[in-house]
């Protein structure tokens, strides 16, 4: 696994804003895997099926100061309603006065990001396995009118078989064939999401997949 990891009790995250308790509901905590600015990243273990989990807990106080409360429902939302093999599974939400806990699939193998800069190199073979699996998730959402509009390497997970999941819908709309909204990183948009009064979300989806699938390709992530 690329990512970071600490024991639970050595994090200086612990000494922040963001409680992460021992144990909630269900799951036990047991060490410190991400951090960022509103949230911390967790694995935890379900008590009942022993399955391992990835548990988000945001600051709640931050996440309404800053007005975002109701961007994360509505992500939240959108996702729990998912249901394919090439897209993260968000299981439940758990909220608490001061935090609120997002339980999702957990990925030991990263994101494209981390491992292209870790200078990971695909077969030919996974290439193709990957580049199928991202279309098939993209494909089920635009069958349902939805636009995912971040597209791109950090935004693809791997599981422990090396399966490709898309993740990260803070972005995506339903009803996405007219939008106006600029959105999404730099390097991945779609031209006429700049040059444009108007754009398809689902066409600029693919632009951001061409990009990636480049990146994939070259072995780069710049």
């Amino acid at each position: 696994m690329i990512s970071v990891t600490n024991n639970l009790d050595e994090s200086p995250v612990n000494t922040s804003r963001i409680r992460i308790p021992s144990h909630i509901g269900k799951y036990t905590i047991t060490k410190l895997i991400g951090k960022g600015g509103f949230a911390v990243v967790v694995l935890a273990v379900n008590d009942q099926t022993h399955q391992q989990v990835a548990i988000k807990i945001c600051d709640r106080v931050q996440i309404q100061e800053n007005n975002i409360l109701a961007y994360l429902e509505a992500e939240l939302r959108l996702s729990m309603r998912f249901n394919h093999p090439n897209i993260a599974k968000t299981y439940e939400v758990i909220y608490e006065p001061d935090i609120i806990l997002i339980v999702m699939e957990y990925f030991p193998n990263g994101d494209l990001q981390s491992l292209l800069t870790h200078g990971v190199k695909f077969t030919t073979q996974e290439q193709i396995k990957i580049a199928i699996g991202v279309l098939n998730g993209l494909n089920y959402l635009h069958q349902r009118g939805i636009s995912h509009r971040d597209i791109k390497p950090e935004n693809i997970v791997f599981d422990e078989k090396l399966n490709p999941k898309i993740i990260d819908f803070g972005l995506s709309k339903e009803d996405s064939s007219n939008l106006y909204t600029f959105c999404g990183t730099p390097y991945y948009v779609a031209p006429e999401m700049i040059t444009s009064h108007s754009y398809n979300g689902m066409k600029a989806d693919i632009w951001a997949f061409g990009i990636t699938l480049h990146c994939l390709a070259t072995g780069s992530n710049e």
